[in-house]
C-alpha cells in the first residue's frame, strides 16, 4: 500500500479471449485499496469520538474491543437498532451492568436529537 491515492497493483496472468492490443494484455490491473484494510495506526477521528463516549460512561476499557470489532464510528453505533446493539455488547465483551449503562446512554442520546 502507498499512503495518500492509495492503489495496489496486482500482477496476474489473464488469458484475453478476444483480440486485444498488447497494451491490455500485460496483466496490470489496477485495484483501489479497501479502506478497512488500512492500518489503524491508533484509530481514526471516529474512534476518537468512541473513545470520549466510552470514557465519559467509565466504558473505556473495551476502546480495544470496540476497535478490534470495527465499531469506531459513533454515529454508525446511534444509528443501530436493538438487536445490533445487542451484538455490538456481546462482541465486546461487556458484562449486563456495564451493557445495560451502554445501551441506555445510546437510548437517551437518541431521545434529545
Amino acid at each position: 500500500y502507498q499512503k495518500g491515492r492509495e492503489v495496489r497493483k496486482l500482477k496476474i496472468g489473464i488469458k484475453q479471449q478476444s483480440s486485444s492490443s498488447a497494451a491490455d494484455m500485460d496483466g496490470d490491473i489496477e485495484l483501489p485499496a479497501v479502506p478497512s484494510m488500512q492500518p489503524s495506526g491508533g484509530g481514526g477521528p471516529g474512534l476518537a469520538e468512541v473513545a470520549s463516549h466510552l470514557k465519559e460512561l467509565k466504558l473505556q476499557k473495551y476502546l480495544a474491543e470496540f476497535e478490534r470489532h470495527g465499531y469506531d464510528d459513533w454515529n454508525e453505533i446511534l444509528q443501530m437498532g436493538e438487536a445490533k446493539l445487542e451484538q455490538l455488547v456481546t462482541r465486546t465483551r461487556m458484562p449486563a451492568n456495564h451493557a445495560d449503562r451502554f445501551k441506555d446512554y445510546i437510548f437517551q442520546s437518541l431521545a434529545e436529537n
